[in-house]
């Protein structure tokens, strides 16, 4: 697919056009993706993790542009938390994503930092053990 080959943080997020929460996500993963979306350049996060964050939630390595039908003003990634106690929630946990829901799972973490940690654990491990890594 032909896309958008150099976004950021700020552009995948495109003002919560791209990335939506769903009305059951806890307050906490909204403020800390939202933090990490909006500012996450100045915690050293660039092209390289937006790139990384945006295969993670759709398996594009591309941003698809505006207007595309696979393109998230037409298909936004959706971002619902799992609370602690459940199965993966716990803030040891990774974040998990369904590809072809565009759904990301957030656990309850402590911190934006521990968020942005337990992202590079699944990023590491996304271009080694693809599906099987949760």
């Amino acid at each position: 697919m032909h896309g958008i080959a150099s976004f950021d943080l700020p552009g995948l997020y495109a003002h919560g056009r791209h990335v939506i929460f769903a009305d059951t996500c806890a307050r906490a993963p909204r403020e800390q993706l939202m933090e990490l979306l909006t500012n996450g350049h100045t915690r050293g996060w660039g092209h390289e993790h937006a790139r990384q964050l945006l295969q993670f939630c759709t398996a594009f390595s591309v941003l698809p542009p505006e207007g595309h039908p696979h393109s998230l003003g037409t298909r936004p990634i959706r971002v619902l938390s799992v609370p602690p106690g459940a199965e993966g929630g716990g803030a040891d946990n990774t974040p998990t994503a369904s590809t072809c829901g565009r759904e990301l799972y957030l656990p309850v973490y402590g911190s934006v930092e521990k968020m942005m940690e337990r992202f590079e654990k699944a990023f590491e491990h996304m271009q080694t053990s693809g599906f099987g890594y949760a």
